[in-house]
């Protein structure tokens, strides 16, 4: 299996949210945008939610 760094726990920075942004936009899966940005699902599904973002069948 590959491994991967994870930010687990690390605050949210601009470029992270800029990435979430573009990501829901290109409506990527939730799974796809947590690997591209090194978060759990659950952590990407709590801060899209937090800043109004929608995400791919959300």
């Amino acid at each position: 299996m590959t491994e991967y760094d994870r930010t687990t726990g690390e605050p949210w920075n601009d470029a992270d949210l800029d990435q979430l942004r573009i990501l829901a936009a290109e409506d990527k899966a939730l799974g796809v945008i947590a690997v591209q940005l090194g978060r759990t699902e659950e952590a990407v599904k709590n801060k899209a939610n937090a800043e109004g973002i929608s995400l791919m069948g959300g």
